[in-house]
C-alpha cells in the first residue's frame, strides 16, 4: 500500500517522484523532480525503493595521472586502452579477480558534445529506466551499481542519447542503441580489459546506431509483374494530444497555470523524442488555440531542431494542431 511520503517511480513514464496526497483510492498527487505536482493514477506507480534496481552509489572517478618519469618506448606499448567516443562499461571493484567483484555500470561520454541520455533495462517485458539526464562532454555518468548476482538484470539494454551543446554546434541525429549482453560475458576474466578513463579493468560497449545493412542486388527473374505494395507496418505516425484531460486524465483545478504550460512542453518534448529515437515519419500535436502560448513555444522548439512543420488538416483540427515531418532522410 503507497502511503504520503514514499518515493514512487512511474510504469508509464520515465522518472520518479513522491506522494504528497492520496486523492482517493485511485489516485495520488504526486511531485516530481522539478517540483511539479500532478495527479497520478496509483496503478501506474510502484515503490522506489522495493524496485528491481539497486540504489546508485558514488560514480568511479578516473583515475588521475600519477608525477613519474617520462615512459620508455616499451611501456608505450602497453599503455591502457582508449574508450569509444559513446559506450556503456561494467567497471569491476576486484582489480585482481575482475569476474568476482562487483559491478559498476558507467556511461562514458569521451565527445565534445553535451548528451541527454535514458538508459532503460527489460524485465518481463517492462522497460524501467536505470537512468536518464545529462552527461557533459569529455565525462563519466554512474548508471547503476550493480551486485555480481544482478547482472543478469540488466542482461536487455536500450539507450537513446540526444546531442546539444552550450554554443553553437553542429547538427547530429539522436542514437537509440538496443544492447544485449549474455551473463556468461562477464564470468570470463579475459573480458575485461584496461581502460585509461578507469581504475579497475572493464567490458565496454560501444553506443551507436545499427549500421543500415546495404540492399542485396538479385539478377532479374523472368516471371509475371507483380505490383508491389509499400507494407503499412513501416509507416510510423502519432497523434499526441497536449490538453491536460488528455495527460493527466483531468484538468486539476488548483494547478497554476504556469505548471500547466511545463506539463504541457515536457509530454511534448517526451513524445517527440520518442518519434525521433524510433524513427517515425511524422508526429502531429493538439494544442488547441486558447492564447496561442503553447502553440508558439511548440514551434519555436521545432525552428531550434531545425524539424520542418505546418498547420494540421483544417477539416479536422481547424488551427488547433501542428504536423512534424520526421522523414529526414
Amino acid at each position: 500500500m503507497l502511503q504520503v511520503g514514499e518515493k514512487v517511480r512511474y510504469l508509464d513514464d520515465v522518472g520518479e517522484a513522491t506522494i504528497v496526497k492520496l486523492l482517493d483510492a485511485k489516485t495520488a498527487m504526486v511531485e516530481d523532480e522539478y517540483g511539479l505536482k500532478h495527479p497520478h493514477p496509483l496503478n501506474k506507480l510502484v515503490p522506489a525503493e522495493r524496485d528491481f534496481v539497486p540504489k546508485q552509489a558514488k560514480p568511479v572517478i578516473p583515475i588521475s595521472k600519477p608525477t613519474v618519469a617520462k615512459p620508455t618506448e616499451k611501456e608505450k606499448k602497453i599503455s591502457k586502452n582508449h574508450l569509444p567516443e559513446f559506450c556503456l562499461a561494467f567497471v569491476t571493484s576486484n582489480s585482481e579477480k575482475p569476474e568476482s567483484g562487483d559491478l559498476e555500470l558507467v556511461f562514458s561520454n569521451a565527445s565534445t558534445y553535451h548528451v541527454l541520455i535514458n538508459v532503460a533495462a527489460k524485465v518481463d517485458e517492462e522497460w524501467f529506466s536505470l537512468y536518464s539526464g545529462e552527461v557533459l562532454p569529455k565525462s563519466n555518468q554512474l548508471v547503476q551499481s550493480l551486485r555480481r548476482q544482478d547482472v543478469g538484470s540488466v542482461g536487455n539494454l536500450n539507450v537513446d542519447v540526444i546531442f546539444f551543446g552550450s554554443t553553437g554546434y553542429a547538427f547530429r541525429k539522436p542514437i537509440s542503441c538496443a544492447i544485449k549482453i549474455k551473463s556468461t560475458r562477464f564470468v570470463k576474466p579475459g573480458n575485461y580489459l584496461e581502460y585509461d578513463k578507469f581504475q579497475n579493468s572493464a567490458i565496454a560497449i560501444e553506443v551507436e546506431n545499427p549500421a543500415t545493412p546495404a540492399p542485396s542486388i538479385t539478377p532479374p527473374k523472368k516471371s509475371f509483374a507483380v505490383k508491389s505494395v509499400r507494407p503499412t507496418s513501416l509507416i510510423f505516425e502519432e497523434e499526441v494530444d497536449l490538453h491536460l484531460e488528455d495527460i493527466l486524465g483531468m484538468d486539476p483545478p488548483d494547478m497554476p497555470d504556469h505548471e500547466k504550460f511545463l506539463t504541457q512542453m515536457r509530454h511534448f518534448e517526451r513524445r517527440l523524442t520518442h518519434a525521433l529515437t524510433h524513427n517515425y515519419i511524422e508526429i502531429t500535436f493538439i494544442h488547441g488555440v486558447g492564447t496561442g502560448r503553447l502553440k508558439e513555444a511548440i514551434r519555436q522548439e521545432l525552428k531550434e531542431y531545425g524539424l520542418p512543420f505546418q498547420d494540421g488538416p483544417f477539416h479536422k483540427y481547424g488551427v488547433g494542431a501542428t504536423v512534424v515531418n520526421l522523414n529526414l532522410a
